[in-house]
């Protein structure tokens, strides 16, 4: 008996490749005469029964029979997949001595709570694996396997999108350490669930959740008030705390979390005078390490005067110094007032420390680059002679030097202090020409740039003057007989510096 042409039509694509005609026909399409008449004329053919067996389209009728029909294990998976096939088949399908079949009829998403309760006890832990991670299964199947003896089972649980809010709490306290992880890891697992088990008493589970890159902040405060230590310091890390939680943590018995917290940094006012009058000393140094202490806690560390504690603070950078002056100049305190050399200080804290430093301090001003400004005389005076040239090249590039000052330190038999007063741009012009022609060339080159840049501003600004007279007009008064002419500008600048 010949087939239509249609049917013949669909043969010739399905025997050139039946999983493309499937890819054709995937959203339907095709009249049921069509495939009734196909699966008539060419039902034993391989390739129409798994073009059949796969078309989401097929009548139940020939579905049902093709599963008694076939018994290849491809057949009966695609079968065990389509949406149309009867349950009795599927149930029958649950029971096939083929893996890869019931594997099939796992994942399928109509399977019905009858047969995913037989497959529940299927002797394969491939095919109970399949199954947990099928979203069509209801929570009572999710229980079931919830409870199975293969940890991989349990944990493909997780992998369902919309799981059973008790059963994620199961899981995240599974008997098995990666399945607890996975679980407790898991983007999915509800706050309710991590909650519980930061509420409990199991550290490990705990402890997992610290591993979590987001916690909400009600986890967070209850794994505040854990027993592990461990614990409470790494939320202390984590959380943003509210300042009853300093508080309380400030005045418990937890000597790391009281480290921990008084390194935090801007703490408010009230917690850092809690931390101030701590019983230990590595608190209250922890403190004097941190940012933002007010100026009545750091005037409570200083009236400890421990020596520990007041290197602590005279190291920080967010002390000012001036609150520190009474203990920097106290004799003998080398130690401190090379501690308090630190980066970025004011203008006003390096002219303190010169002024009160020894040596060493010297050095580190000179060391960090900095260029004194406001030093009193008599000390800059004391430095210009100063058996060290580390230190007469501090002096040499700072502010206020007096005429005698740059005449001894032109003179100086380092090079590098005549390079550093040949940088000084307040050096005067006579000095630098001086040194325009000193023997290291280094210190001539820079000397002989500073004066070539004095000379390019004195005719810049003579042009700039030039061009003000030139707009005045013919109006200014004549000069009386014998009236000089005005000096040159360069010369009324020296004049004016001092320097003509």
């Amino acid at each position: 008996m010949g087939i239509s042409g249609e049917a013949a039509e669909l043969l010739g694509q399905i025997k050139e490749g039946p999983d493309a005609a499937l890819r054709s026909w995937h959203g339907g399409g095709l009249s049921v005469s069509v495939l009734r008449e196909l699966y008539a004329n060419e039902g034993d053919d391989y390739d129409v029964q798994y073009f059949l067996a796969g078309y989401p389209e097929t009548p139940s009728r020939i579905l049902e029979e093709l599963s008694g029909r076939s018994e290849a294990a491809t057949i009966l998976a695609l079968l065990a997949e389509n949406l149309r096939t009867p349950k009795p088949v599927l149930q029958q399908l649950a029971r096939h001595e083929r893996v890869e079949v019931r594997k099939a009829v796992a994942a399928g998403r109509g399977i019905s709570p009858q047969v995913a309760l037989l497959l529940c006890d299927d002797p394969d832990a491939s095919v109970r694996a399949t199954l947990a991670e099928n979203p069509s299964v209801t929570p009572r199947v999710q229980t079931r396997l919830s409870e199975d003896p293969v940890p991989f089972v349990r944990a493909n649980l997780l992998k369902i999108a919309k799981l059973d809010e008790e059963i994620q709490y199961a899981l995240c306290d599974d008997i098995d350490i990666a399945v607890q992880a996975k679980a407790l890891l898991a983007p999915k697992t509800s706050e309710n669930c991590l909650l519980r088990l930061a509420d409990g008493d199991d550290s490990m589970s705990q402890r997992l959740l610290l591993l979590r890159s987001q916690l909400p902040e009600a986890v967070l405060e209850s794994l505040l008030f854990s027993k592990d230590e461990r614990i409470k310091r790494e939320a202390v890390n984590r959380k943003t705390l509210t300042d009853d939680e300093m508080i309380g943590l400030a005045r418990g018995r937890d000597e790391g979390i009281r480290i921990k917290l008084a390194r935090t940094g801007s703490l408010p006012a009230i917690v850092q005078g809690v931390l101030a009058e701590d019983a230990s000393s590595a608190v209250r140094e922890a403190l004097g390490s941190s940012n933002g202490l007010s100026g009545e806690t750091v005037e409570r560390l200083l009236a400890y005067n421990e020596p520990g504690l007041n290197m602590v603070l005279a190291s920080n950078s967010h002390v000012p110094l001036k609150k520190l002056e009474t203990m920097l100049t106290r004799e003998g305190e080398m130690m401190l007032q090379y501690a308090a050399c630190r980066d970025n200080l004011t203008e006003e804290d390096a002219a303190f420390l010169a002024e009160h430093g020894g040596d060493g301090v010297l050095y580190q001003l000179w060391y960090a680059g900095y260029v004194l400004k406001g030093i009193s005389g008599d000390v800059l005076r004391r430095l210009c002679s100063h058996p060290l040239p580390s230190v007469r090249e501090l002096v040499a590039r700072s502010s206020g030097l007096t005429i005698a000052m740059m005449s001894e330190l032109c003179k100086d038999d380092c090079p590098r202090v005549r390079l550093e007063l040949a940088k000084n741009s307040e050096t005067l012009l006579s000095f630098l020409t001086v040194l325009s022609e000193d023997s290291d060339g280094r210190v001539a080159k820079a000397a002989a740039a500073a004066v070539a840049a004095l000379q390019t501003k004195e005719q810049e600004a003579s042009q700039v003057t030039e061009k003000d007279e030139d707009t005045d007009g013919d109006d200014s008064p004549p000069k009386a007989d014998g009236e000089s002419e005005q000096p040159g500008l360069f010369k009324r600048f020296m004049a004016k510096l001092g320097r003509g």
